[in-house]
């Protein structure tokens, strides 16, 4: 009996201990089946970490018995190498081209040619960064998709703004600027991640906050839930962040969190070679309702319009309040409870109309896979 538990117990260390390390032996091993299978499936990355959500566990039997729980971590891992590639290709191609811009210097309508090229080139590699990971296909391999991000384009957005309250005293408090350092960058990273990861697109980490858009060509007709979405995720990201790290400040101030500001309406791109923005009326209004109070969110006129609109089962109830503008008063601004559970994610994102795919054959193959899976898994029980 005693030998059993002690036999228990190191299946739990083992398991527990199993993805410690990022680049180990098994994490390759992982890596390589996958590989392998989607050469053999036909399947791409991004087709793989929906599938294995449709067939759970049953996926497993036809990947070398991959532990359904770091399935998608290994997935992330191919597609964030696979975006690393885009980048170092970008990044071949940028230099080769100023290398033939020098020597064309004295071939003016080549020089002017290779000139647009290397900015094209340059907006690419900075446009990558600020997207979520499934659109970088889009984005690289669809013209129609990239014209979106044209420079002056005009655009329905919801825009949002990240303030953290307080934080030249959160700044102060710290223990050293090193602490801050680390505290505010790992804080900046998981904001980002959460824009991202809800189809956003993140604009730029201000010092003190974030900056982010939600164009309805990239994030959906729903992109204002979205939005509503990822202000609730950061929010706890936050407090749980923050808690986390109390041995990085002297005093730990109960009521330093993040006020979030939230606009819908017309903005236009400002795409140049070294970033990707929005300017307008939305951008500046977001900006303003981000200074409420911490751990609140509070939307503008235009967002709750937008958010009316699509009348979403999602919203539990919305309420009036008020928010002091400098050199304008007081302006009406509002509150609204969320149940995120009730919002069910689309089978299709917005940018997959771009992509080339076959989507009959996939269905078929996926089928194929789930039927091989079951009769894996009945032999296995026999």
């Amino acid at each position: 009996m005693t030998r059993k538990k002690n036999n228990e117990a190191e299946d739990e260390h083992q398991s527990k201990i199993t993805y410690n390390v990022e680049d180990s032996d098994q994490h390759k091993r992982y890596t390589r089946l996958l590989k392998d299978y989607t050469s053999n499936t036909g399947y791409d990355i991004d087709e793989l970490s929906s599938l294995s959500r449709i067939m759970g566990t049953k996926l497993a039997p036809n990947l070398g018995n991959i532990p359904s729980d770091v399935f998608d971590e290994v997935l992330n891992k191919i597609r964030q190498n696979r975006n690393s590639n885009t980048k170092i290709e970008l990044e071949e191609r940028i230099t080769k081209l100023k290398r033939e811009l020098l020597s064309a210097i004295n071939d003016k309508d080549e020089y002017w040619r290779l000139y647009n090229e290397l900015n094209e080139e340059k907006k690419s590699y900075h446009i990558i960064n600020r997207i979520h990971s499934e659109a970088v296909s889009a984005y690289t391999n669809s013209q129609d998709f990239r014209n979106f991000f044209k420079h002056g384009n005009e655009v329905d957005a919801v825009v949002v703004s990240i303030d953290i309250r307080r934080s030249t005293e959160l700044m102060l408090k710290a223990r050293s600027s090193t602490d801050y350092s680390d505290f505010i960058t790992t804080l900046s990273e998981g904001l980002s991640n959460i824009i991202k990861g809800n189809l956003g697109i993140f604009d730029k980490f201000t010092g003190d906050g974030i900056l982010a858009f939600f164009p309805t060509f990239y994030s959906g007709e729903d992109a204002v839930l979205r939005a509503l979405i990822s202000a609730e995720q950061c929010h706890e990201l936050f407090y749980e962040h923050y808690n986390s790290n109390r041995n990085k400040f002297t005093v730990f101030i109960k009521d330093i969190g993040l006020g979030v500001g939230i606009d819908f309406g017309k903005v236009s791109i400002v795409n140049t070679s070294s970033e990707l923005t929005v300017v307008g009326a939305a951008v500046v209004y977001a900006c303003r309702f981000s200074s409420a109070k911490a751990g609140h969110t509070l939307l503008n006129q235009g967002g709750l319009e937008n958010l009316n609109d699509l009348g979403h089962k999602m919203v539990r109830y919305i309420s009036e309040t008020e928010i002091l503008i400098k050199n304008e008063g007081l302006a009406l601004a509002y509150e609204v409870e969320i149940d995120s559970a009730l919002f069910l994610e689309e089978v299709e994102k917005p940018w997959e109309v771009y992509l080339d795919n076959d989507s009959d054959t996939s269905d078929r193959s996926i089928d194929n896979d789930i039927n091989t899976a079951d009769q894996s898994n009945g032999n296995s029980n026999e």
